[in-house]
């Protein structure tokens, strides 16, 4: 099929088009796999009762990664949060920094950070919930770089719905080339899927 293209008085020119592409052919590039932000299915982790979920295999080939955690519920009230693997070694000392809002029904709302964390959380989970949310990983590959992830989630917090997003960095400079997902205490069940960023 004929696609727009950046350009103007091409001589040669068949298809007479403004040279911006239609969101038709941006959907039929992107499914293709052609176009920059295409998302390149990479592994589907299914999980039950687990006390800690282990990816890490596919964290190669791209400077961005996308992880999509599906229907998350736990054993009791808990936190959900990673570490990361540096070369194939699991990071747990307090080398993490992160940095998150939380936004609750009820009018709570505030901040929790911290410069010396040996842990990743980013939601709370109750035995009644089944939650979900969306990471974004990047420069996991570049050993010249630090690592970091920014994160969105929506839950019951209590009788309340609650939202937060943020995100953290390993402040050292590594190949990151896997996750360690986990809840504080108890298990977790659900889904992740992880995904590649296609550049252009």
């Amino acid at each position: 099929m004929p696609f727009g293209y950046i350009g103007q008085n091409q001589t040669k020119q068949k298809v007479k088009n403004s040279g911006v592409l239609s969101s038709f052919e941006i959907s039929h590039l992107e499914k293709q796999g052609h176009a920059g932000g295409s998302l390149q299915h990479i592994s589907t982790t299914t999980f039950s009762s687990s006390s800690a979920v282990n990816i890490t295999e596919g964290f190669k080939g791209y400077d961005v990664f996308f992880a999509q955690v599906i229907g998350l519920s736990g054993s009791g009230n808990m936190n959900f949060g990673m570490q990361f693997y540096e070369s194939g070694v699991l990071e747990t000392t307090g080398v993490y920094e992160y940095a998150q809002q939380y936004i609750q029904s009820d009018s709570g709302n505030g901040v929790e950070h911290s410069t010396s964390a040996s842990r990743l959380v980013m939601n709370s989970i109750q035995s009644t919930d089944s939650t979900g949310l969306y990471i974004y990983f990047y420069n996991f590959p570049d050993s010249s770089k630090y690592s970091f992830y920014t994160f969105q989630t929506t839950t019951s917090y209590v009788a309340d719905f609650e939202m937060k997003f943020g995100g953290g960095i390993l402040k050292q400079k590594s190949v990151v080339d896997g996750v360690s997902f986990t809840p504080n205490t108890g298990t977790i069940s659900g889904t992740i899927k992880l995904f590649g960023v296609k550049e252009i």
